[in-house]
């Protein structure tokens, strides 16, 4: 049987868009977390300038135990470039380093925020299980007897990293026309804690929709890399969403659109445009803004049928546009 995930090594959300003074990556932990992030811990913010869902650009932050005094706890940020945004093992070079909490400015002027936030993205917990029993068991997403709430759910604390990277820090890395680069996030704990690579995030909700009930799946995809991903899930994912479709009848071929719903999904990378407004919706997917009703839009991609998860969520979230851009606790 597997062991249950520490929830400070996983990430719940990764957020890319336009932020004052450059391209904004930001990342939080599992809603369950209990006490930030962990310490020793390596979570990486993964850049691919080329479209081969292999990193070329990485910035990993660790914090280290709490200062007794006042809480906060030291951080540092490292840049590792070339064959070294793939190592895990690579020390790659200091950009910044400071405390928790506060403003840390790097090189480059680049600028970095750890510590406790609001949860920017909150997801009703009976409407993913909705989802997931469907798919897990291709039968149609029941969401009888269910009232959609006029808002998401709210008081919910996450850990946060937040990265803003000027655009002449990042550009030069996107190697494709118009400046598009693929971001994800991965955590891994400290050295002789556990290993290698606990958990990634690109989409929203891809391994909670898509492995679903099967935690072994979860966890391998989890641990897996997005230059694999098609060939190790695509298959097993179009065939799990062509179930799903063809049971709730929401199209006329369920296999063609289950194939389309894998490739979309697969590699598990959020694109994005530097410089542009992020947007995450159904006419496509450009980066993510943490007013997008993100959840909604890939649930609704897999299953065929509208699955609304973010009722008033722009006027909740999208009025936090200050640094570091996430409603504080």
């Amino acid at each position: 049987m597997s062991q249950p995930v520490d929830p400070r090594l996983r990430v719940a959300d990764l957020f890319v868009f336009r932020g004052r003074r450059g391209t904004v990556l930001a990342l939080t932990t599992d809603r369950s977390a209990v006490g930030g992030l962990a310490s020793g811990a390596t979570y990486d913010l993964r850049i691919d300038g080329d479209g081969d869902a292999v990193e070329d650009l990485t910035y990993r932050v660790v914090v280290d135990g709490a200062d007794p005094a006042d809480g906060t706890r030291p951080v540092v940020l490292r840049r590792l470039s070339g064959a070294d945004a793939e190592d895990p093992a690579a020390c790659g070079t200091v950009v910044a380093a400071g405390r928790t909490g506060s403003t840390v400015a790097g090189t480059d002027g680049l600028r970095l925020w750890t510590g406790t936030a609001a949860d920017p993205a909150p997801v009703d917990p009976g409407l993913l299980a909705a989802v997931t029993t469907a798919v897990e068991h291709g039968t149609p997403v029941d969401l009888s007897g269910r009232v959609l709430p006029a808002a998401p759910p709210t008081g919910n604390r996450v850990a946060a990293v937040v990265l803003e990277i000027p655009d002449a820090v990042l550009a030069p890395v996107a190697m494709r026309a118009a400046g598009r680069i693929g971001v994800w996030a991965t955590v891994a704990p400290a050295a002789g804690q556990g290993g290698p690579q606990t958990h990634r995030r690109g989409l929203p909700l891809v391994g909670e929709v898509l492995a679903g009930l099967d935690a072994p799946l979860r966890e391998h995809l989890g641990r897996g890399r997005p230059a694999a991903d098609r060939a190790e899930f695509g298959g097993m994912f179009a065939k799990k969403a062509e179930q799903v479709v063809a049971a709730g009848a929401a199209v006329g071929d369920p296999s063609a659109y289950a194939r389309r719903v894998a490739d979309r999904l697969l590699p598990d990378v959020l694109p994005y445009t530097i410089g542009t407004t992020a947007s995450f919706g159904f006419a496509g997917w450009n980066g993510r803004d943490p007013a997008d009703d993100a959840a909604g839009v890939v649930c609704s991609v897999v299953t065929g049928v509208a699955v609304p998860f973010g009722a008033g969520r722009a006027t909740a979230h999208r009025a936090t546009t200050t640094w570091p851009y996430l409603p504080l606790l």
